[in-house]
Parts: structure tokens; sequence; C-alpha cells
């Protein structure tokens, strides 16, 4: 898509899936994909995705259910690839709706209504330029959110390479390579308020206080990963993590050169 405020894909519904290969925009406050869920799951597993307009994002998928985000390379002068799991709904609040007849799961085992399955996909147009590493077993039954990136790169202030949040359950991230050259602008931001578990190859940052790995769990553990790290900018960390029960952290090569910059 060429225009502004033109998404490649927009889906939105009860279970929504979306399945694509390539996707370009270049108007601003453009989304590539965007699927998201009042109160279902959101699944994505995409190719190649690039944005190149002011406030664009590249992938966006936020439900209530488990999110899950698998993508090959993805550049983007916005966000890169923003995740979000819901608490109680992602929308403007209240209670799902009642249980009727063509409901998605059975409401006797959900107590609610998803409103049945969405599906959208894009047809090929060319080789992915990055293959999304293999996914990992989920770490957490229930809510939570799964990202698997190949490569994913932004270019601005305020946006991160991979953000994923997740209001009442877990985080995992698989990372292949996570860059930013922007302000505040991490390699790869996770969130959760139970565990958090990444696992990275490689993440370079260049901007002010854009730290490589950022992990908060409010409740759970955090377990990281890392191959290699690098910060050219003032005051960020290598790898920053906090938890209310353990963390640990695994850490190949973390390497710093700007002001009041911390390794681990």
């Amino acid at each position: 898509t060429t225009g502004a405020d033109s998404d490649g894909i927009y889906a939105d519904g009860g279970l929504v899936s979306v399945t694509s290969d390539s996707i370009t925009t270049t108007g601003a406050n453009s989304f590539g994909i965007r699927a998201t869920s009042e109160y279902g799951e959101v699944t994505v597993d995409s190719g190649a995705v690039t944005t190149t307009g002011a406030g664009s994002t590249a992938i966006y998928a936020s439900g209530r259910g488990r999110v899950t985000v698998t993508s090959g390379t993805v550049v983007s002068s916005g966000a890169g690839v923003l995740a979000s799991q819901a608490g109680s709904t992602t929308g403007g609040g209240g209670d799902p709706p009642p249980c009727e007849e063509g409901c998605g799961p059975p409401c006797e085992t959900e107590g609610y209504c998803y409103g049945g399955p969405v599906e959208a996909s894009a047809p090929a147009k060319g080789p992915e330029e990055a293959l999304a590493p293999a996914p990992q077993d989920a770490i957490g039954v229930g809510p939570g959110v799964v990202v698997t990136s190949g490569s994913a790169s932004t270019s601005t202030d305020n946006d991160h390479a991979i953000e994923a949040y997740s209001a009442n359950g877990f985080v995992q991230v698989t990372s292949g390579y996570a860059g930013t050259t922007g302000e505040n602008a991490n390699g790869i931001y996770a969130h959760a308020e139970t565990d958090i578990e990444i696992t990275s190859t490689e993440v370079v940052t260049t901007g002010t206080n854009s730290t490589g790995i950022y992990a908060y769990a409010n409740t759970g553990y955090v377990n990281i990963t890392s191959g290699s790290v690098e910060t050219g900018g003032a005051n960020p960390a290598g790898i920053y993590a906090s938890a209310a029960g353990n963390v640990t952290i695994g850490s190949g090569s973390v390497a710093t050169t700007g002001d009041g910059a911390v390794g681990i």
C-alpha cells in the first residue's frame, strides 16, 4: 500500500489468524499487519514486512488470549514487532459476549463466545529475506505472548525492534537479529505479569537510552540466553532484567561504548 492510514493486512474478530509472505507499506500511520481480537487469540505468521511511512508499525498483534507472532525479516521506520496480550479485554471493557450457537470454542470450556474465527492471508510475492528461528515450546499455559522473529530493525525514536507485553500471562521471545538506531529504542523489550524467557542471537542498538535486551516480570522469573549484544549510545544497559522471582542470564558477549552505559 502507498496511501496514508493504509494497512497491508487488517484483521479483527474472535479467533484471528493471519498468514502472509511479503508486505510493504509506504504511507504514514500504516500497519504492515494489524491483527486484533477483543476476546480471543491472535496468531500471525509472516515472511517479510517493510514499512517506511512515518508512525508506521510493521506487525501489531493484540488479543485477550494467547498472542503468537512468527516473522521473517521486519524493517520499519516505526515500531517493528509489537505483540500485546491484554488482561480482561483489549477493547473498552465490559463483559464478553454471551455464549450462543456458532461460537468458536465450546462455551462450556471457555466461558464466553469468541464470535467465530477470522482468517486473512496474502499471496506469495518472493522469497523471505530471513527465516524465523525454530519456535520453542511455550513456557506457560493460558494467556501470554510468543514472538519468534528472524530479523527486526527500526530507525526511529521510541520504537523497539521487538516489544512483547502480557498483562496477566507470560512472554517468550526467540529472536535472530534485533537492531535499532533511534533514541529510547530497545532491541528487545519484554514485560510480563508472570514469567519471561528470551533467546536472542544478536542485538545492536546505537541510540541514547536504547537498551539491548530489557525484561521485567511482575510476579515470575526472567531467563535470558543471549549471543551478542552491542549498544553504542549513552546510558543504556546491554542487558537489563528485573523479576519478583529468579533472574538467570546466560550471555555470550556484551559491548557498550556510550557514557553511563552498563553491560549487564
